[in-house]
């Protein structure tokens, strides 16, 4: 799920239908209607699970979304797992008055796609402008970064998404978890991940949050404008004792791999346990970072 923080509307992903569904909200926060108002990807109508063809319209097992409320622009990972269209991330514009002049039974159309150099293209890579499967997208609205969690290929990659400079098949900026674009191997240390998933970004800190699975702990980058660059150290981790460990969890005060929240008005990361069924609280308060 990803929220319209402007517009008060929740879009919902419907993974098996191919679809992400958008619900306005009214003021205390619950859905307005009992129904959908629009669907991305496929119609609301019907299911969606068979594979459609490769274009700038449908949608196929979509999930980990993010929307930029800013520009209203939702950016949506296309799934590969069970065959094409796949490995990119769909950009569409879901401003209401754009949903407003289509006509009935007429789905968005996207209005970009990273990961791939066009609409027509499903190739899996590496490199600065392609992608290698299922990720996690979040977008950084005051920054107007998308950070993207390449698991395939070990890596975390960050776009330029403002309105002025994006362009569709664009290359990212900077990569983590790997010293340079071409470089996918599985690693460990402080500038190094394996199959990186969930992310978190704290706009008043300026940290990114990575959740890396493989190694069985979060990293923790300082993802300023002063500081970012590709290949850099994470200064932080939570789940082990040291960078170059990657113990299974013998506590349970230790995390598992998971979803994660950030409240960063109280510095609270929320990591989700599917198998533990549980949700932990960590302070991430500045302070206790640094000491």
């Amino acid at each position: 799920m990803t929220l319209d923080k402007v517009n008060n509307r929740l879009f919902i992903g419907h993974h098996g239908n191919s679809r992400y569904d958008i619900y306005q909200l009214d003021d205390a926060g619950l859905p307005a209607r009992r129904h959908a108002d629009h669907g991305i990807g496929r119609s609301l109508i019907g299911r969606g699970f068979a594979f459609a063809p490769l274009g700038n319209i449908y949608l196929n097992f979509p999930a980990n979304a993010s929307f930029d409320s800013s520009t209203q622009r939702l950016f949506v990972p296309d799934n590969s797992s069970l065959g094409p269209p796949g490995y990119r991330i769909m950009v569409f514009d879901a401003d209401p008055d754009t949903l407003a002049e289509l006509q009935r039974g007429e789905l968005p159309q996207a209005m970009g796609v990273l990961g791939q150099p066009n609409f027509d293209t499903w190739d899996p890579g590496s490199g600065p402008a392609k992608i290698s499967g299922r990720g996690i997208a979040l977008v950084a609205e005051d920054r107007q970064l998308l950070f993207y969690s390449d698991r395939n290929n070990n890596r975390v990659l960050i776009w330029d998404i403002h309105p002025d400079r994006f362009e569709s098949g664009m290359d990212a900026m900077f990569v983590l978890g790997q010293p340079d674009f071409d470089s996918i191997e599985p690693g460990i240390g402080p500038d190094r991940v394996t199959n990186p998933s969930f992310l978190a970004y704290d706009p008043n800190e300026q940290n990114l949050f990575v959740m890396d699975g493989g190694n069985n702990r979060v990293l923790i980058f300082d993802a300023s404008p002063e500081s970012l660059e590709s290949g850099m150290s994470a200064y932080g981790v939570i789940g082990q004792e040291s960078f170059f460990s990657n113990a299974p969890r013998q506590s349970l005060r230790k995390i598992a791999m998971g979803p994660m929240s950030l409240d960063h008005q109280y510095h609270r990361l929320f990591v989700g346990e599917a198998f533990g069924n549980r949700m932990l609280a960590i302070n991430v308060d500045p302070d206790s970072l640094a000491g």
